[in-house]
């Protein structure tokens, strides 16, 4: 009878200690609000394999192009996933667009996907000739109210608004470093709030980039005042008689 408790012991101690080593031995999965990648060089397709195979919770689509477009040696340190991938866009050559955007995931454990859209710019502007083509110029048309206004039910902070002049003047520091040989044209109207913006598809590029990076960083310090709670008025305090 002791024998059978004694190996019953064993084989309990046993068990817990595989427990225990296989607890210590698995890793924990990387978080995907931020990332940390070093990449040797290459293409803008195999960095974005880099980070998925790195990050599996990071949802990455790209256009097909993006293994045309090279990137050089870098180095990622603890950068938000949708800053990355922008500032890994921006470096890229300038005869390609690159785009980035985010698409917030629908429930509450879910994550975004991110699209990257690769489009080709330089080498087809220009003839057989050698004549280089006008560039093709896009028409668009974007609000800047919710940015320039306080919204309803929101404190009255001016750090919660950024005004039009701050806006056009991002835009237009933006513009001043493409390459494309045509000026951008971008009316505003003051009483719609509408920009309307007439460039080539680079410089579009920019404009759009320019104005969600706004947007965003602006709703990121909305849902941080909307969190913070609000000051509770003093109780009345009795006079002494």
């Amino acid at each position: 009878m002791h024998l059978k408790l004694t190996l019953v012991a064993l084989f309990a101690v046993c068990l817990s200690m595989q427990t225990l080593l296989a607890q210590n031995d698995s890793k924990p999965a990387k978080q995907a609000n931020t990332i940390s990648v070093r990449y040797k060089g290459g293409s803008l397709a195999g960095f974005l394999d880099l980070v998925r195979e790195q990050y599996p919770k990071v949802n990455i689509v790209a256009s097909p192009a993006a293994s045309d477009v090279e990137v050089p040696e870098l180095k990622i340190s603890n950068a938000p996933v949708y800053s990355a991938l922008v500032a890994v866009s921006a470096i890229a050559p300038s005869d390609y667009s690159v785009r980035v955007e985010a698409q917030p995931g629908q429930g509450a454990d879910s994550e975004p996907v991110y699209a990257v859209r690769v489009q080709r710019t330089g080498p087809q502007n220009v003839s057989f000739g050698g004549t280089a083509k006008p560039e093709t110029a896009l028409v668009r048309v974007f609000s800047i109210r919710n940015m320039t206004q306080v919204l309803p039910g929101m404190a009255d902070d001016k750090s919660l608004v950024i005004s039009a002049d701050t806006i056009l003047l991002a835009l237009d520091t933006g513009l001043g470093i493409t390459e494309s040989k045509q000026k951008a044209t971008i009316r505003y109207h003051e009483d719609s709030g509408l920009i309307f913006v007439r460039a080539t598809p680079q410089q579009m590029d920019v404009v759009e980039q320019t104005l969600r990076s706004i947007d965003n960083d602006l709703s990121t310090r909305r849902r941080a005042a909307q969190s913070r709670p609000r000051p509770r008025p003093a109780p009345n305090q009795k006079k002494d008689k």
